[in-house]
């Protein structure tokens, strides 16, 4: 269930106090978006702060430690983000092993 493609189901599932029914594997696609869009801003705000500071500074974090951050940045969010998954799934697959045990 994509959050976008039936809104109606995503709250429903938001506002199931029960917690039946778990949005955070649907919305991690999401979360990576946003986070990807978080990490272009704070680099265009330190190239620009560094600009500020001194041209040298500037070009050093625009060329050199600017986009390595970002990606090393970019990676740590997708292995959390993927931790988050795997936990679910390990959630999901307990469910069904003690669903088949019991029957």
């Amino acid at each position: 269930m994509n959050p976008l493609e039936n809104p109606q189901a995503f709250a429903r599932a938001l506002f199931d106090l029960r917690f039946n029914k778990f949005i955070t594997t649907k919305i991690v696609p999401i979360l990576f978006i946003l986070g990807c869009i978080a990490i272009a801003i704070s680099y265009l705000t330190a190239v620009v702060t560094a600009f500020t500071h001194h041209v040298s500074t500037g070009l050093l974090i625009m060329l050199v430690l600017g986009p390595v951050m970002s990606l090393i940045y970019v990676v740590f969010l997708r292995v959390a983000l993927e931790v988050v998954i795997v936990l679910f799934r390990i959630l999901e697959n307990t469910q069904v092993m003690a669903r088949d045990a019991s029957r």
